[in-house]
Parts: C-alpha cells; sequence; structure tokens
C-alpha cells in the first residue's frame, strides 16, 4: 500500500516542480529609467554596462530616493565634533538609520565624547592649528608669518622677498636666503645675470643677445643650434618628397630635382638668422 502511494506522489510532484519554475521571480532595482521611477527630484542614470540607478538629492536615500536621508533631517549636524554622518540602510526595507564615524580624539555614538590626546597641551604655538595623526602625534599648520614644527619661529619668508622664481629659506639666526633660479642673481635675486658677458662666450658661431633670465645666439651663415654650434646643412636630412634627388647649391640653398611624373625641380632657400624662432623661406 505504502509503495502504491509512493508511485501515485511522485508525478504530482514532478508537475508541481514544473509549476514552481513558470512562477515570475521577484525583481529587484531600477530596470528601466523610461518612465523615470526615481522618486524626490532623483535622477535616473544608466551605467555604460546598461545597469539602472537613481542618482537621489542629499535629501532622500534609497533605491528609489523614497525615504527621507537621516543625516540630513533632525537635530543637524548629526554628528558632532567634526564626525561624518553615514546612512545605514535597513535590510527589510524599513527607515534608514545613521551613524557617526569620528576624528581622532572623539568617541561614542554622536562622537560626543572628549579622548585625551595630545592636542590637548596646546602645542602649536602664534594662533597654529594643531591637528591629530593619533592620539600621541599631532602636526601643526602655522599662521601666516611663522614656522618650524610647533610654530614656534617667525618665517622670515613670508612676505616673499625672493624674486623671479627663487627659493627663500627662512634662517634659524634670523633673516633669510634667497636660491636663485638660473639666470638670475643678487641678494633678493632681482638681477639678471647678462650670460652674454660671461667669461666663456655662449654663442660659438654667433651673436649674443641677452634676455630676461636667459640669452639667445643669432647665428652666422652655415650655423645652428642654441648655440650655433652645429653647422648647418640644408639637405641632410633631405627635405626633398618622392623620392626627389637634393643638390646643395650654396651655403643656405639646396635644390630638388623631382622623378618623372613629378613637380618640376626647385630650389628653396633657408635664412639661418631666423632658424631660432622663425620659418622656411621659399624661393621659386
Amino acid at each position: 500500500m505504502r509503495r502504491r502511494v509512493d508511485y501515485f506522489l511522485f508525478p504530482v510532484l514532478i508537475l508541481l516542480g514544473f509549476c514552481l519554475l513558470d512562477l515570475p521571480t521577484a525583481v529587484t532595482g531600477v530596470v528601466s529609467c523610461s518612465p523615470n521611477p526615481c522618486k524626490n527630484g532623483g535622477a535616473c542614470l544608466t551605467s555604460p554596462k546598461g545597469k539602472s540607478f537613481c542618482n537621489c538629492t542629499s535629501q532622500y536615500v534609497g533605491e528609489y530616493c523614497q525615504r527621507l536621508n537621516p543625516c540630513t533631517t533632525g537635530p543637524v549636524p548629526r554628528c558632532q565634533n567634526g564626525g561624518t554622518c553615514n546612512v545605514r540602510m535597513s535590510p527589510d526595507h524599513g527607515s534608514p538609520s545613521f551613524w557617526c564615524a569620528c576624528p581622532i580624539g572623539y568617541s561614542a555614538s554622536l562622537c560626543e565624547i572628549h579622548i585625551a590626546n595630545s592636542c590637548d597641551s596646546q602645542p602649536c604655538h602664534n594662533g597654529g592649528t594643531c591637528t591629530l595623526q593619533s592620539l600621541s602625534k599631532y602636526t601643526c599648520t602655522c599662521a601666516a608669518g611663522f614656522t618650524g614644527p610647533q610654530c614656534e619661529k617667525q618665517d622670515q619668508c613670508a612676505s616673499s622677498p625672493c624674486r623671479n622664481g627663487a627659493t627663500c629659506l627662512s634662517l634659524d639666526e634670523g633673516g633669510f636666503r634667497c636660491e636663485c633660479a638660473p639666470g638670475f642673481t643678487g641678494a633678493t635675486c632681482s638681477q639678471d645675470v647678462d650670460e652674454c658677458f660671461a667669461a666663456a662666450a655662449p654663442c660659438q658661431n654667433g651673436q649674443c643677445v641677452n634676455t630676461h633670465g636667459s640669452y639667445t645666439c643669432v647665428c652666422e651663415a652655415g650655423y645652428t643650434g642654441h648655440d650655433c654650434a652645429s653647422k648647418y646643412y640644408p639637405y641632410d636630412p633631405s627635405p626633398c618628397q618622392h623620392a626627389g634627388t637634393c643638390t646643395q647649391v650654396d651655403k643656405l640653398t639646396y635644390q630638388c630635382t623631382c622623378p618623372t611624373g613629378e613637380s618640376q625641380s626647385f630650389s628653396h632657400s633657408f635664412n639661418i638668422h631666423s632658424f631660432i624662432h622663425k620659418s622656411w623661406l621659399f624661393q621659386t
């Protein structure tokens, strides 16, 4: 008798299983942005992978921006002493709550309890601000005009006395020292160095022209480079295109002889005095 019952129930169970497979499954998350499912001014966005979600305003949270943000409702700020308020969503879709991430030196649910730390002794002088790295370590952010680990020294560089990109060093014994950038000299680096009157003239085959903080060279015919140290060869590398043959005419001119089927031959001049800052000059 028992075996007959088992044989009878077996096909029934199979049929029931197929029926359960056909039941619709629960869908969670934003399926589509059309129409916009987001509430309370939320914007519906779609990621590059095709997943849609609601971008809520600061006043609302939740999958569809349907819940008030507990960090912006009620007493504000929720977290004391610089604590950061974070939203905790309810796993059963109930009302969200919040929790506080406390800065170093404070604890408890609202960061309302002070913990003894190294800033309590006010180690930063002259209006400096003490910032905890841990309960036992701190750094000082000094007010304008002061420097040092505890802002105990007067900053002689506060007025930016060094000019032209120089580095200012505030000296322990008082005063300051300027480390000048190349091309400048003097106590505050305000004097331009005239490189053209240096013992070793910078321009080897040309005329030196002093500029603010530097110099430039106007090269003689047949020379090029920043210091006119390289010979100029108008045909190397060849400027002729489409397998044309380059022939030097003189120091500043070359001629291109084009292969059959290309444009006719032409000559091309180059003004060496304009090499540094200007461009090619053409002759045909």
